[in-house]
């Protein structure tokens, strides 16, 4: 006697639909994908042009934190005009203790909700590359959107952090609370 087993059409469908269901729920590299450090660098200070403190201020500085390639790219670009500011300083990796950045740049995680409770209570932009830490905090995200650069506003963290920005910004950011 021979057995045969058969699978009905239908389990084959389930078994079909969740694989590609699965599939889809994991991220894409476009998820967190940033952009190059050059223009991530462009980008910082166009955007920051937007922030009505910063853009009227005599000097801006900008601390960059794990990022030394983006660093490169904006110590270049001192005394580029943001608004009626001046790109005047450049840092990477210091001591947030050591002066009051007008900017920062937070590459990775590691020290962020200290930088986060410091960005607050000085009320300073923070920005960051990739979607990763849109969510945690940061008032700016710059990502790549499918080959084309995306910027995130983080309304609730420009809040906390005193931020006013020129309404042009909504034209090409998007936003979340």
């Amino acid at each position: 006697m021979i057995l045969c087993f058969s699978r009905p059409k239908n389990t084959i469908l389930v078994v079909a639909l969740s694989l590609l269901l699965g599939l889809l729920a994991l991220p894409s590299k476009a998820d967190d994908t940033a952009l190059p450090a050059r223009l991530n660098a462009a980008l910082t200070l166009k955007i920051a042009s937007y922030e009505l403190h910063l853009s009227n201020q005599k000097h801006i500085s900008i601390l960059v934190l794990n990022d030394l390639e983006l660093s490169k790219y904006l110590k270049e670009r001192i005394g580029t005009k943001i608004g009626n500011s001046t790109l005047s300083y450049v840092n990477h990796d210091s001591d947030i203790n050591n002066y009051t950045p007008d900017i920062i740049f937070v590459g990775q995680q590691n020290k962020l909700n200290n930088t986060l409770s410091y960005a607050h209570k000085n009320k300073v932009l923070t920005i960051t590359k990739g979607k990763k830490l849109a969510l945690s905090g940061v008032v700016l995200t710059l990502y790549d959107d499918e080959g084309i650069p995306g910027i995130i506003l983080n309304l609730g963290a420009s809040k906390e952090n005193d931020l006013t920005w020129n309404p042009e910004i909504l034209n090409f950011a998007s936003t979340i609370k």
